[in-house]
């Protein structure tokens, strides 16, 4: 008898130390994992880009929600890519900050720009 009463004592004196241990709530913490890159989306539609402003050298997405092909060009970059109808692509943006002139090879009225930050 006396040794499940200190039995009992015992796993009382713990309940509330892991109690606390087991808590999901309180105030969610930051992350701490680092990304090389800022998830950024650049979007068509109606024959015009939105407009984007990521840091240099990210990785960015290029949606096209046109029912016609497009391409996108960063002007005094190497960056020409063709983004079908209704397709995604993923494009690096410029090692340098600035602004860049982004325009669409097929559809010579299509004019944006892209905002390059460090």
């Amino acid at each position: 008898m006396k040794r499940s009463i200190v039995l009992l004592a015992a796993v009382l004196a713990l309940t509330p130390v892991t109690a606390g241990c087991a808590s999901t709530t309180g105030t969610p913490q930051p992350s701490t994992s680092a990304s090389k890159s800022v998830a950024a989306d650049l979007t068509i539609e109606n024959f015009t880009f939105s407009s984007l402003s990521v840091k240099a050298g990210a990785t960015f997405t290029v949606h096209n929600s046109d029912s016609a092909d497009h391409t996108l060009n960063i002007a005094g970059t190497n960056t020409d890519a063709q983004v079908n109808a209704g397709a995604t692509v993923t494009v690096t943006a410029p090692s340098k900050a600035g602004s860049y002139n982004l325009s669409c090879d097929f559809h010579k009225t299509m004019h944006g720009v892209l905002v390059v930050t460090n």
